[in-house]
């Protein structure tokens, strides 16, 4: 006889007291608990593109422009406050769509001897990754006017 039995007609199958629920599935997690696991997997991505959906949404087009602002740029670079604060004394704007972003970040353009020239500066590659999105003050430089 197998460990599973039924009572009556209208109950349900139970499992005999001496045979685990892990001798019926072998050495793997209840039905109901990987059906769980399922179910906060599915909320976790609901949710994380539910924040998705909604950065887009109240972006308001600041993601085109940063894209099309690091598409001006050859080389970034990290700088701290300091080499920022002279660059801005020495006349370089701020681009506007670092105030869009959250956090806000400086972004500025300068020549390419001035960001090489700057002792705190760092370069990271020119893409949209972790170290770029997390960087308050950014040191872009232009591509060369062609001939």
């Amino acid at each position: 006889m197998s460990g599973r039995q039924r009572s009556g007609p209208g109950e349900r199958w139970r499992t005999d007291p001496g045979q685990a629920a892990s001798s019926i599935h072998g050495n793997e997690t209840p039905p109901i608990e990987r059906l769980h696991r399922r179910l906060a997997l599915m909320r976790q991505r609901q949710a994380t593109r539910a924040w998705e959906y909604r950065q887009r949404r109240s972006a308001k087009g600041v993601w085109p422009r940063l894209c099309r602002l690091l598409a001006d740029a050859e080389h970034a670079f990290i700088v701290d406050a300091h080499d920022l604060a002279q660059l801005l004394e020495q006349g370089s704007q701020l681009e506007a769509v670092g105030f869009e972003l959250e956090p806000t970040k400086s972004i500025v353009f300068v020549a390419p001897e001035r960001a090489h020239a700057l002792p705190s500066a760092r370069a990271i590659p020119l893409r949209l990754s972790p170290e770029l999105l997390c960087a308050e003050r950014l040191v872009l430089v232009r591509f060369p006017d062609g001939p």
